[in-house]
């Protein structure tokens, strides 16, 4: 009893004598436990006290929205499905407010009734529920808008527009962001807040009157919220709630999708036979018509051929005749002329009688003339008798020509007859059949007017909306998931460094007490109660250290962080709701202390093969060899005494060099992780705003805008406005291998001006892009996501229409997924001209300039505008929690570097008594002989930062990518000056330390140093 009683009191009095050691052990384990368990248990707290939250408040489940509505016949089927607990119809719809900066959107909900019971049940802020159609209750946003208690607020869209009396102001469960509102299809697209009614006021905005008069029913919902069985007991999320809930929402949608497709076949039905019908006697008529303009073209075609041979005919008879007529009228012509020369013979013998009479004055010569003269005329007169025949024959032959003529004439005449006859009978049929096309044509139109009518009806769509469709849901998601990567990572690498130094100083302390060891079995005592003595040790230091960090952790970590992530990003008023893995506290007691334990057992067992009397003498040293650099004579002559006695000490004790500096080299790998994770996520958001954008504000058109230059050329002329240009901006999908990506494309008009606004540099080169009409640029996460390069192709959706582009170049880009291409890129590849949507604005950002502009949008109805420094602003405080966390850990890490030195330079003292006592008594003075320990601890540090850094790097991009949201690039480069942070810190602790530790070499005393061997 007494050698038992001697022996535990041994034991207490080893720790008591070497507190120091305890109680760095105990901080270095407890710090790890803290960190790896509460690190691992912060994700399950932060997704359980969003789930008792949203259970609260009855989150529902399910969410369908038709454009149909649902009848309450729809209703009633859908909560006869197995699976469902719970159906509200509901409406929900978009509207715009007014407000003394002009509209804005906002989002309406409405139930039958509000009480506690109800889903989706609002927190009251301040006021109360709604009691009578015309009252409401805002989102607490809607506050800076200036809206209270007993105000009113004027809803309006394409329905009407209707006011309601605010009575209350409340958070809704649907919108767990401080940031996060949604989107809008009214005004500019964005959505400001909330406002919830009774069903009964928001019928009239929130039906639309076409849907009800098509489906002759003015009692639809447009909403339907479910609560599904049996859900609330997992986890929303857990992959059992996706499950449970995926199956439920597959039966609805069948349900409710044949009940679309039959209520639109009932619509359709009548309209589609009776449009059939007339398409059929459209095509009989067409065909009809076809028949007959082709026998019509046919009979006047023969008609003109028949008419056109008789006129070649005629011309033929016609060319006989004129031929004839030619050669009488030239014989007419010759007759003519000899008869005027017979005339004019006449005459002139009748002359010669007469002047030949008168001139004569005996009768005989008279006579004599008379009878030569007569004779003359006598022959002049046969020959004219002569000619006078051939005359008669001229004139019998004219009679035959004239009756010729006259014959030709009438063929003629009857040939216009004939014509006049086929004219008349081709125009009257022309009418006729122009008279069927017409005809043709208004049934043609009628039938294309009717199927325009039925192609407007809609078909109905049917949207299903689960957690993964909410905003503010699905980005605490990320975030969580963001919180269990760094999880996965920090903290084991924290706590392995942890049980590495512990693991180190029980080693170290074992052999440094080899001595003690031996008395002990010398003095009877077994292996087993020398072994149990350090494994006693052992477990006290690190089991109590694992339990209260564990406890500490578990509390602290995950309160921390829930806390910083719910004042700062998220609006949700619930208190952390603990939940504590006993599989992670299991895995951290198994490191933290079964590792030791176990090392500890493993050395002990080393030492004790050895017999007491052995244990008892000191160790021999290890042999001295010669180390590398004694193997370079111009660096070893110029080292002094105790430079290489340094030098010899650290490369001689391998193991303990090595443990030293891999302790070392982890807490500077964690402090560079800690500051490289907090500068990723810190320098998104001046990478993105101030390097990539370089606008000052983004003025959203509306769609009533049509003169984009017009407005350009007045926004230009007001004050402060420096430079601006338009562009399209348009939302597109883009179609991966395994998943869909929301992208925003931007088709700019100019290259040249668009670079004014926005900076283009290629991802990994850094220099500027050329923008060309020969592709798209896409933004670096959307290429990696994509797994595209430049020159490769990739599809995206637009309006229900695929298109495949070309990569030419893709650009760092750090928020969103972005695409941009030239406006000539996109007509060619839509066939559509792009109508400007936003504006570009250089500007200065005086107040007063600022308030001109909006003025001038608001009173021109043109747009909205969107400061780069409030959208900066809204980022910054998403990512400030983020920030907050990792300098929590960065200081985490520091303060494990700084007992993680402490500890080894305890250890190195502690051990190592009998050579500061040697050269203290040699006559070292103090800086000397604190010189020569310190400069050992100085070297590893300077060895073990210099690797921290290299495993740092790696380690940080690591972490890095893995917390990295689809939609976000986080900076993946650490800049200069962590490097030198993390490196300084390491050396600085070792610094401090040292200075620390002086006054424990001051303490070693030297007799009794140098006696303990004996």
């Amino acid at each position: 009893m007494v050698k038992k009683k001697f022996y535990w009191k041994t034991v207490f009095k080893n720790i008591s004598q070497s507190k120091g050691r305890f109680f760095s052990i105990f901080m270095i384990i407890f710090l790890g436990a803290a960190v790896f368990s509460g690190l691992r248990n912060t994700p399950y707290t932060m997704a359980s006290s969003v789930d008792t939250y949203l259970n609260n408040h009855n989150y529902a489940d399910l969410t369908y929205i038709a454009t149909l509505g649902f009848s309450d016949e729809d209703v009633a089927k859908v909560r006869s499905l197995k699976g469902v607990k719970k159906v509200v119809p509901c409406y929900q719809f978009d509207a715009l407010f007014s407000h003394k900066d002009g509209k804005s959107g906002v989002t309406v909900y409405s139930q039958d009734h509000y009480d506690q019971n109800m889903l989706d049940r609002p927190e009251i802020v301040k006021g109360r529920y709604p009691k009578k159609e015309d009252e409401c209750i805002i989102d607490v946003n809607l506050g800076k808008y200036n809206y209270k208690i007993g105000h009113t607020i004027e809803l309006s869209n394409d329905n009407g527009t209707k006011t309601y009396k605010i009575v209350g102001i409340v958070k809704d469960p649907r919108y767990i962001s401080n940031v996060d509102r949604g989107t809008n299809t009214l005004g500019d697209g964005t959505n400001s807040g909330f406002v919830e009614v009774l069903n009964d006021g928001a019928r009239e905005l929130g039906l639309n009157q076409k849907v009800a008069q098509l489906r002759n029913n003015d009692h639809l919902y447009t909403s339907l919220l479910v609560d599904v069985e049996g859900a609330k007991k997992y986890d929303l999320f857990s992959s059992d709630y996706d499950d449970m809930i995926e199956t439920v929402n597959t039966r609805i949608k069948s349900t409710l999708s044949e009940e679309i497709s039959d209520q639109y076949d009932q619509l359709t039905g009548d309209m589609q036979s009776q449009l059939d019908d007339a398409k059929k006697q459209y095509e009989e008529g067409y065909q009809e018509y076809k028949r007959n303009l082709d026998s019509f073209n046919s009979q006047i075609s023969e008609g003109k051929v028949k008419l056109a041979q008789a006129r070649i005919q005629f011309y033929e008879q016609k060319k006989v005749y004129l031929k004839k007529a030619s050669q009488v009228t030239q014989a007419s012509q010759q007759a003519y002329n000899e008869t005027k020369k017979i005339d004019q013979e006449i005459k002139t013998l009748q002359n010669s009688i007469k002047d030949t009479l008168g001139s004569i004055k005996d009768k005989e010569s008279a006579e004599d003339a008379y009878t030569k003269i007569l004779t003359e005329m006598n022959e002049s007169l046969g020959q004219f008798n002569q000619k006078l025949q051939g005359v008669g024959q001229l004139l019998e032959g004219r009679i035959q020509l004239e009756k010729a003529q006259s014959q030709l004439d009438e063929a003629e005449a009857e040939l216009n007859i004939q014509q006049s006859k086929l004219e008349v009978t081709e125009n009257n049929a022309k009418v006729q059949l122009n008279t069927a096309k017409e005809q043709l044509d208004q049934a043609k139109a009628q039938i294309e007017q009717a199927e325009s009518q039925l192609s407007q009806i809609p078909k109905g769509t049917l949207y299903s909306l689960t957690k993964s469709e909410n905003v503010g849901i699905a980005t605490y998601e990320s975030y969580k998931q963001a919180i269990a990567s760094i999880a996965q990572v920090f903290p084991l690498i924290f706590f392995l460094v942890a049980a590495l130094v512990s693991l180190t100083t029980m080693t170290r302390m074992i052999e440094e007490q080899r001595g003690y060891c031996g008395t002990l079995r010398a003095l009877g005592y077994s292996k087993k109660d020398v072994i149990m003595q350090y494994i006693v040790y052992a477990f006290l230091a690190t089991f109590f250290a694992c339990i209260l960090g564990i406890l500490v952790g578990n509390q602290a970590f995950p309160r921390i962080i829930y806390f910083l992530f719910t004042y700062l990003m998220y609006g949700i008023n619930q208190s952390a709701v603990l939940v504590q893995k006993w599989s992670i506290s299991l895995v951290t007691i198994l490191i933290s202390v079964g590792v030791t334990l176990l090392a500890t057992l493993s050395v002990c067992l080393q030492e004790l093969v050895s017999t007491p009397s052995v244990l008892m003498r000191p160790k021999a040293p290890k042999a001295g060899k010669r180390i590398l650099m004694e193997r370079i004579p111009f660096i070893w002559k110029r080292l002094n005494f105790n430079q290489k006695v340094t030098m010899r000490n650290l490369f001689r004790y391998k193991k303990r060099f090595w443990m030293s500096v891999i302790g070392i080299a982890g807490c500077t790998a964690l402090i560079m992780l800690g500051f490289g994770v907090k500068n990723s996520c810190s320098e998104i958001i001046p990478s993105q705003y101030v390097e990539v954008y370089k606008y000052d504000a983004l003025i959203k058109l509306n769609s009533n805008v049509e003169d984009t230059k017009k407005i350009e050329n007045k926004i230009k002329r007001l004050e402060g406005i420096h430079n601006l240009t338009s562009a399209m901006r348009q939302n597109i999908t883009v179609l991966g291998n395994s998943e869909d990506y929301y992208s925003t494309m931007i088709v700019y008009d100019n290259a040249d001006e668009i670079k004014n606004f926005i900076h283009f540099k290629d991802y990994k080169t850094k220099k500027k892009i050329i923008l060309n009409d020969e592709g798209v640029v896409i933004s670096q996460k959307l290429a990696e996501k994509l797994n595209v390069k430049k020159g490769e192709t990739f599809t995206f959706s637009l309006n229900n229409s695929k298109y495949t582009v070309k990569v030419a170049d893709i650009v760092e880009h750090y928020v969103n997924h972005q695409v941009y291409m030239s406006k000539t890129f996109y007509e060619n590849l839509t066939g559509m001209k792009p109508s400007a949507s936003i504006l570009y604005v250089d500007m200065n950002t005086k107040k007063s300039n600022i308030n001109a502009l909006k003025n001038y949008l608001d009173h021109h109805d043109i747009g909205s505008m969107e400061r780069l420094t409030a959208t900066l602003d809204e980022f910054q405080q998403r990512m400030s929690s983020l920030n907050i966390i990792v300098a929590i850990l960065s200081g985490c890490a520091a303060l494990l570097c700084f007992i993680v030195l402490y500890n080894l330079t305890n250890i190195n003292i502690g051990e190592r008594k009998g050579e500061i006592a040697t050269i203290k008594v040699l006559g070292f003075h103090r800086k000397e002989y604190c010189d020569y320990i310190f400069r050992e601890n100085i070297i590893l540090s300077l060895i073990g930062a210099s690797l921290g850094m290299f495993f740092g790097y790696f380690l940080h991009r690591f972490v890095v990518l893995t917390v990295e949201m689809d939609n976000m690039l986080f900076i993946r480069t650490m800049p200069l000056y962590i490097y030198l942070i993390a490196f300084g810190m390491t050396v600085g602790f070792t610094i401090i330390i040292n200075l620390a530790m002086r006054h424990i070499l001051d303490q070693v005393n030297m007799v009794e140093s140098l006696k303990s061997i004996e």
